[in-house]
């Protein structure tokens, strides 16, 4: 049997109950509860995530909402399953497996949420306060947005994927990085061109030049640039939606059909564009061709290196053009592979599908666009940064040095021969100082300013009401002289375009460009029809004076080319005067117009200030009226001569009623019914205010708010017209300027019937209206042969003091207070009236004693008033003292605009400005080319001087005539000289 083992004493265990490890546990169940909650979380976001994702296609939410009604119901089948488990987790998912598996919702909601995110960035450029950020924000960028959410939510839905994102662009101003990149870079051009006579090296930075080489890097440095390209395929896009969506009306309301129109129209401008670009490029290719051997041929006649300079110059320019060809030749080049589609509307889709041709268009669209504003870059940097320099050529100063030496042996026989005739001048000059004639200054004898120049007097005696006279028809009649003046100036100017062109040295391009988008051709065709207009004159004037005074080397290569280059400066500069005159008639007619119509509110016509457009001209009744209904007058202006019929009746309720005719905002027109109301006629509104203007453009009071009209000299006062009358005083027998002038004018009087008095009248009271109508009626025995006698007389020195130790005669621009009528007025003396028999005898005191041919009273009246001679204006067109009236153009526009300049188109080295002045005079800047003794430098030289206005040679345009034309060559030619003496 069993026992205890020995040692050991008996042992019954005690009973113990189970204790739970209740930490043990509740980690456990943490744990499950964890996963638990934690593939709760995974899965309620993922039904979050689809519960609440926006989506922009119709489809795409019709399908969302389905399959989250499945998902509902599927979910509440599992919602018994343990979460902690993962395999219930798994089986969890399979409920989401439809959303995943359809490729077109997703991918819907990634682009609407991507869309969102683009929209946000865009307007956080908008909102940010840092100017950086905010200059990257555009409506453009945003409206690009909104225009693909549309195509997105359109295409088909199984096509959905093939649209591309909406992203929104920053915005990038290219035109403004592109003139902060060339100054940053210091970019310039510098090309070296000669002088017509080969003496001057003229050194040219920037300028013109400076744009085709500057717009190439340009589109090299920023035509690459993603974010810029960005830019301008926005636009594009924009463009194209906006066509598409404004034009639909017009095409049965379908926006795809309106697209079609704007891809086939762009498409076709842009092949045309292309291929005049093409073409533009190859000529231009030909013009560096014929400058290139220009200039190679001047090279191998001088070995001149400055030519090598410029030959590789125009080489890279050559380069950079034929690249740009082959570029463009190439641009719209089609794929050999693709086929071609047609619309129904004909057109030949050449890339075949409807995407390539809309990512073609929107592609040339873009970089034409871009392109557009390179140019404008490129064209605004280098007008900027200008700068040239002009040395002479060591070789020519040399040659002309050699010259001097050998001229100077020549020169020393004529001194001697000059010094034989010295004491005869010397002779000839005393006996002028001592007749008062000449006189010494600074050293050196001249005739007094007083007998070479005419002075300036008010003209008062002459003036009558202003009425009497239309002085804007005056202007008006001579504008269109200088109009049709101009007009045969172009023609010139043309043909030595044209000629240009023919010697290959412009292309046609840049011509066109010159004369404002049109062709010499065109150009030339309008003025054989009369088909140009004042401002298109003005417009071609400035556009071909600008390009010859600023692109170095045209002047050179006119010179070269042209049969006849002096006549082309000249037409240059004469057009640029024409239209100087041109402008200061028109912007006098404007000023006069403009006060016109403020009289014509201010007396009660609140019509008025539609009556005239912004040139100054009338406007036309049908014009007047519909600015009159635009503008809520028209029942006010024809109320009672549309409505009523019976002219009586509305007269008498209108007098009676004392009510204004049309458009009165202040009462006082009933005198004007009353005018006509005798007449029983129906008397148009239009009418009437356009008398009342005629008649208001007379007013004195408004001509002489309007200042000095252009052409005729005259202005006005309180009491009239007046006018600077030019003086002449001369010394008998003595050929002075003032001499020429006045014997120019009899010149032309002297061969009239001056006893015509339909024509004529003379008068001894004076340079009024009443002194020429009495005149008129009053012939005087002898009237005319005083005049004839004292120009005879003029001829011959004046020993005995015959018409005295001077004579004074005055010349009228205006008189007897009408443009239309001018006069001349001389001073005989007593002595002289007396030897020629027109009175027998008179006093110590002057006074008249015994009449002659004169009677003492006629004599009397001379001797305190002169005797004028009235004629009719234009008698003496052509002579240079009426000319000076009111043919200086330069005056005419200075009187107008203020100030003047003009620059050599040849060499704008040259150049001088003009301003009005103190006292009726005007302030001269001339800026030219001198040479300084102490440096032996050439350095550009000012002078500012003071002149009135003088009447020989046209004053002003004289002075600039002869600086231009006389004072420029001579000292090229100076500086020419003394430049080859000094390298010699």
């Amino acid at each position: 049997m069993a026992r205890y083992p020995q040692g050991v004493t008996s042992f019954i265990p005690a009973y113990q109950p189970y204790e739970v490890d209740f930490n043990y546990v509740n980690q456990v169940l943490g744990y499950k509860q964890n996963q638990y909650d934690q593939n709760w979380k995974q899965l309620n976001q993922l039904y979050g995530q689809l519960y609440y994702a926006n989506v922009t296609h119709d489809m795409s939410e019709q399908k969302k909402q389905a399959l989250i009604k499945d998902i509902d119901f599927n979910l509440r089948r599992v919602s018994g399953l343990d979460l902690s488990l993962e395999q219930n987790v798994s089986q969890a998912k399979q409920v989401f497996r439809p959303f995943y598996e359809d490729k077109n919702l997703m991918y819907d909601m990634a682009w609407t949420k991507n869309t969102a995110g683009q929209r946000m960035r865009g307007e956080n450029f908008k909102n940010s306060t840092k100017k950086d950020m905010q200059s990257q924000y555009w409506d453009t960028g945003m409206r690009a947005i909104d225009y693909k959410t549309q195509e997105f939510k359109e295409s088909p839905y199984e096509q959905i994927r093939s649209v591309g994102q909406a992203n929104y662009t920053p915005y990038r101003n290219v035109n403004k990085e592109a003139l902060a990149y060339a100054k940053e870079m210091g970019v310039d051009v510098q090309s070296v061109s000669w002088s017509p006579d080969g003496r001057y090296i003229i050194t040219t930075q920037g300028g013109k030049q400076l744009e085709e080489p500057l717009a190439r890097m340009f589109q090299a440095t920023f035509g690459n640039d993603p974010g810029i390209l960005d830019v301008y395929r926005t636009q594009a896009y924009v463009n194209r939606k906006d066509f598409a969506y404004n034009n639909a009306a017009q095409f049965n309301g379908d926006k795809n059909a309106a697209e079609m129109e704007y891809l086939k129209t762009s498409y076709q401008q842009l092949a045309v564009d292309n291929k005049a670009r093409t073409n533009s490029l190859k000529s231009q290719s030909r013009v560096y061709d014929t400058a290139i051997n220009t200039l190679q041929k001047k090279y191998d006649q001088t070995k001149d290196p400055q030519y090598l300079d410029a030959i590789e110059s125009y080489k890279l320019n050559k380069d950079i053009v034929d690249n740009l060809i082959r570029q463009s030749e190439d641009a719209f080049s089609q794929d050999s592979e693709s086929k071609t589609s047609e619309t129904s509307s004909g057109f030949v889709n050449p890339y075949g599908d409807i995407a390539t041709l809309r990512s073609r268009v929107d592609a040339g669209m873009a970089n034409k666009l871009m392109n557009k504003d390179i140019n404008e870059a490129a064209v605004n940097y280098a007008t900027t940064h200008t700068k040239m320099d002009v040395k002479a050529d060591q070789y020519k100063v040399m040659e002309v040095q050699h010259g001097y030496n050998m001229a100077a042996k020549a020169k020393q026989h004529e001194y001697n021969m000059i010094e034989k005739q010295f004491e005869l001048t010397i002779a000839d000059q005393k006996k002028k100082i001592e007749d008062g004639v000449g006189e010494l200054k600074n050293g050196k004898f001249q005739i007094k300013d007083q007998y070479n120049f005419a002075s300036q007097r008010i003209s008062a005696d002459g003036t009558v009401t202003a009425g009497d006279t239309d002085i804007r028809a005056a202007v008006e009649e001579r504008e269109q002289t200088i109009f049709n003046t101009s007009k045969e100036t172009l023609k010139t100017t043309l043909t030595g375009l044209q000629e240009m062109i023919a010697s290959g040295t412009l292309s046609d391009a840049k011509a066109t460009e010159l004369l404002g988008g049109k062709s010499i051709k065109t150009v030339s065709e309008q003025l054989q029809k009369d088909d140009l207009s004042t401002n298109d004159i003005v417009t071609l004037g400035n556009g071909i004076n600008n390009y010859f005074s600023t692109t170095a080397g045209a002047g050179l290569l006119a010179t070269d080319k042209l049969s006849n280059p002096t006549a082309f400066r000249t037409s240059l500069m004469d057009l640029k005067t024409q239209s100087m005159q041109l402008i200061a008639a028109q912007e006098y007619d404007k000023k006069l117009t403009g006060i016109i119509e403020d009289r014509l509110v201010n007396d009660g016509f609140a019509g008025g200030k539609f009556l005239y457009d912004a040139n100054g001209n009338m406007r036309s009744e049908a014009e007047w009226k519909q600015l009159l209904k635009d503008n809520g007058l028209y029942d006010q202006v024809y109320k009672y001569y549309d409505q009523d019929a019976d002219w009586q009746e509305r007269t008498a309720r209108a007098i009676e009623e004392d009510v204004p005719w049309f458009a009165l905002p202040a009462r006082g027109f009933g005198k004007v019914i009353e005018q006509f109301s005798d007449t029983y006629d129906r008397v148009n509104p239009y009418t009437i205010i356009k008398e009342k203007a005629e008649q208001t453009a007379r007013d004195k009071y408004v001509l002489k708010e309007a200042g000095t009209a252009p052409f005729i000299g005259v202005g006005f006062n309180e009491t009239g017209m007046f006018a600077n009358a030019s003086v002449f005083d001369v010394v008998p027998g003595y050929n002075t300027k003032n001499m020429q002038q006045v014997q120019q004018i009899w010149n032309i009087l002297g061969k009239q019937d001056l006893d015509d008095s339909d024509r004529y009248s003379v008068s001894f009271k004076g340079t009024s209206r009443t002194a020429y109508n009495s005149g008129k009626a009053n012939k005087i025995t002898g009237e005319t042969k005083l005049f004839a006698d004292f120009f005879r007389d003029l001829n011959f020195k004046d020993e005995g003091k015959i018409m005295g130790n001077q004579a004074r005669i005055e010349f009228f621009p205006i008189a007897a207070g009408d443009s239309d009528t001018q006069a001349i007025k001389i001073y005989p003396s007593a002595k002289w009236m007396k030897d020629n028999g027109y009175i027998a005898g008179y006093n110590k005191e002057g006074d008249i004693t015994q009449a002659g041919i004169m009677s003492a009273s006629q004599a009397a009246d001379i001797l305190a008033n002169g005797a004028t001679l009235f004629f009719p204006e234009g008698e003496l067109k052509g002579t240079a003292v009426a000319d000076a009236v009111y043919g200086d153009p330069i005056k005419n526009y200075i009187d107008v605009m203020g100030t003047y300049t003009e620059v050599d188109p040849m060499n704008p080295n040259y150049k001088m400005t003009i301003e009005k002045g103190t006292f009726n005079g005007y302030n001269i800047m001339q800026q030219f080319r001198n040479y300084d003794e102490n440096t032996n430098t050439v350095f550009i030289d000012k002078t500012n001087d003071y002149m009135n206005y003088q009447v020989p040679g046209k004053g002003l345009l004289n002075a600039r005539n002869i600086f231009f034309n006389e004072v420029t060559p001579r000292l090229e030619y100076e500086i020419g000289e003394i430049l080859k003496q000094q390298n010699k």
